[in-house]
């Protein structure tokens, strides 16, 4: 799969290189400007080429609006994106944290007011994430790319039906990205309780427990990005990261897509539970499993829409085990 990578050059170098990083990482051929060499094209008309073939469209914004050629009123970065867009192109945009410290000379003020207006479309078009530093960026390209890939949103490069394409650990997985609204605020205790657990606490699992509609999914997303990706990108003592919703998916496919992320086998024909347990007792795994109780049968019914129900965060450490057979309660 090809993914085009857009954005300003020269105030981006460093995050366009863990672009092109998180592409390799997940088997796919980054297009970057880097690597075009010298063309008797001009410039635009060697990035439409690459748009046209792309699979995917990677935007990356901060604080320039780019060059604007002649004859153009928008710069190349925002004729770029209109061109993915204008083909349908999968994109995975991110904007540079508002609060994020840039240097004054990589700011581009006297196109400040095309820079918010385009930035302001990107994000009226799609959801977006923003980031705050090249890990903080990279770990969440990789998690969206990942799941991109994983999910067949774009075009996919497989052999037959029930391929699973998955990001190697220590890079995270998100099977079932979570749609969370923008601004989200609040649950400052909430946030504190879980860090406090996965840094500190020495038990392996941690069950948020609520009726539905109490926002456990949004908090567990954002704590996880807040707190967590930056350090698993790094390796920080942290062998991976892997999200799943069993309202999407069930056990069965958890299973498989557990084992080919904590092992970085590429087949699922034989499954050994023996191989998975061994892995998570001698590395650090965080898992997040959202809506566990789906898994059990006496949340089958109907009325398991009324029962407490749970997200479950769950750690092993080197060393640690669990005894499965003993209730979470």
């Amino acid at each position: 799969m090809k993914v085009f990578i857009s954005s300003t050059y020269e105030d981006l170098k460093e995050y366009r290189q863990k672009a092109i990083e998180a592409a390799l990482r997940v088997k796919c051929q980054p297009l970057a400007m880097e690597h075009f060499g010298a063309r008797a094209e001009e410039a635009t008309r060697v990035c439409d080429k690459e748009i046209r073939d792309c699979d995917v469209f990677i935007g990356i914004y901060a604080h320039r609006y780019g060059y604007i050629p002649g004859g153009q009123t928008k710069s190349i970065t925002h004729l770029e994106y209109d061109l993915a867009r204008e083909l349908g192109k999968d994109c995975l945009c991110f904007i540079m944290d508002k609060d994020f410290p840039w240097p004054a000379s990589a700011m581009e003020m006297e196109k400040y007011a095309e820079l918010k207006a385009f930035r302001e479309e990107v994000k009226k078009a799609r959801v977006v994430e923003s980031f705050k530093s090249p890990e903080d960026f990279m770990g969440k390209l990789s998690a969206s790319l990942g799941n991109h890939i994983a999910q067949g949103l774009g075009k996919k490069d497989k052999e037959e039906e029930g391929t699973y394409y998955i990001p190697r650990a220590p890079y995270p997985y998100m099977a079932h990205p979570y749609a969370l609204p923008e601004h989200f605020t609040g649950r400052r205790a909430e946030m504190a309780m879980l860090s406090n657990w996965f840094f500190n606490e020495k038990e392996p699992v941690l069950a948020l427990e609520a009726i539905g509609g109490m926002g456990k999914s949004a908090l567990s997303w954002t704590w996880l990005h807040q707190e967590i990706m930056e350090r698993a990108v790094k390796g920080d003592g942290l062998r991976g990261v892997f999200w799943w919703s069993f309202y999407d998916e069930p056990f069965e496919s958890f299973i498989t897509q557990l084992y080919c992320y904590v092992t970085g086998k590429e087949t699922t024909q034989a499954i050994h539970m023996g191989e998975l347990l061994a892995a998570f007792n001698q590395r650090r795994f965080l898992l997040v499993l959202a809506g566990l109780e789906r898994a059990l049968r006496g949340y089958a019914g109907m009325k398991a829409m009324f029962i407490t129900i749970l997200r479950i965060a769950f750690k092993r450490s080197r060393g640690k085990s669990y005894d499965c057979k003993k209730p979470f309660a």
